[in-house]
């Protein structure tokens, strides 16, 4: 039986792709943009609106599906406000479902 050989670029890609969400469902469960541990709230919003817009832009399917994880309430409502402000950001497919 021949053994299907992946392209190593393709591999890396998505180990990328998957170490990007993990950052941000870790960051959705825990993180509340209050100030905590050593940076001030601010900085910590700053950082969380990063993530959020950065997933959002690049794996807009898995940000929707992140409402089904046990995220913080916090940020299932920004989940839930970056989806309905950003519509012309689905795909096509998207839009379908």
């Amino acid at each position: 039986m021949a053994e299907a050989f992946s392209d190593p670029a393709e591999t890396f890609s998505d180990l990328i792709a998957a170490e990007d969400v993990l950052l941000f469902v870790n960051a959705a469960v825990t993180a509340t943009g209050q100030r905590e541990f050593h940076s001030g709230a601010h900085a910590q919003r700053l950082s969380l609106a990063f993530l959020h817009e950065y997933v959002r832009v690049n794996y807009r399917p898995v940000y929707a599906a992140s409402l089904a994880l046990d995220i913080n309430d916090h940020n299932a409502v920004m989940v839930i406000e970056e989806l309905l402000r950003t519509p012309r950001e689905a795909s096509r497919e998207e839009k379908r479902v």
